[in-house]
């Protein structure tokens, strides 16, 4: 399942990301990201929002 990620950046913005996660442990969640065709590893304490794309 696909899921839009909202991610805090060290500049005090935000990201959002597209991704299909893989996994979830020490701390990091890891998926693909849809829109660059790469794997991603985020820390889960940069992660504010979680949601699912609308249909």
């Amino acid at each position: 399942m696909t899921v839009v990620v909202t991610v805090a950046l060290a500049d005090g913005t935000t990201s959002e990301l597209s991704m299909e996660p893989t996994g979830v442990g020490g701390g990091r969640v890891r998926g693909r990201d849809r829109k660059s065709d790469i794997e991603r590893t985020l820390p889960l304490s940069s992660i504010v929002a979680v949601a699912t794309p609308a249909p």
